[in-house]
């Protein structure tokens, strides 16, 4: 007993239990993109890329010394920036639709994301609904543009950005940085495997 007390005097922050550790991972898939020319019948609907696609995390490590555990976790903010562009000779009409964060089943621990917007350099309509956020425009011909989103997101252990394959058309550009802060040990991979670790 005599022990413990100066444990608990000389180290406060064994006393009392730890803060809840997350074991939310964070999926953030890519936008779906399709368009049509002004022209066509409002049944040709084409899939698209965006032209440039620049995802970027910034994360700052948290750790909870209290009681004989250390908890680990993450938190910060996503940020991505999309350009649309229109190579016809024509108007076309874009709609642009991207998922809201998740966690990786779906079900498991509640997402602790906020702020979530959309701004855009593109005139037309915006909507941010249930599960993503949707905009539908005009693109003039041979012009560009761009949409950003961007969330805050806290307890997290992971982090992932999902390209979906669903339209078949190639990706034209995409560059993915993590910055860290306070986080040592990370693993990063991509579809082929195990990234080497940045300094």
């Amino acid at each position: 007993f005599l022990g413990l007390t100066m444990l608990m005097r000389e180290r406060p922050q064994f006393v009392g239990q730890p803060i809840r550790v997350s074991k939310a991972e964070l999926v953030q898939e890519s936008p779906q993109v399709v368009v049509r020319k002004v022209s066509d019948d409002i049944s040709v609907i084409k899939p698209a890329q965006p032209e440039r696609s620049e995802i970027q995390f910034e994360m700052n490590g948290r750790r909870d010394y209290r009681g004989l555990r250390t908890v680990m976790d993450m938190s910060g903010e996503f940020r991505a920036r999309y350009v649309l562009t229109n190579a016809f000779e024509e108007p076309i009409f874009v709609l642009f639709k991207c998922p809201h964060p998740r966690t990786e089943s779906g079900t498991g621990p509640n997402l602790l994301a906020g702020g979530l917007r959309l701004q855009t350099s593109l005139s037309g309509a915006q909507e941010n609904a249930t599960n993503a956020w949707v905009w539908s425009g005009t693109l003039e011909p041979h012009s560009s543009g761009t949409i950003e989103i961007a969330y805050q997101v806290a307890s997290l252990k992971g982090v992932t950005y999902r390209i979906e394959e669903r339209s078949g058309s190639p990706v034209k550009y995409l560059r993915a940085t993590f910055h860290r802060q306070d986080l040592a040990a990370m693993l990063f991979e991509s579809g082929d495997g195990a990234l080497p670790t940045p300094g």
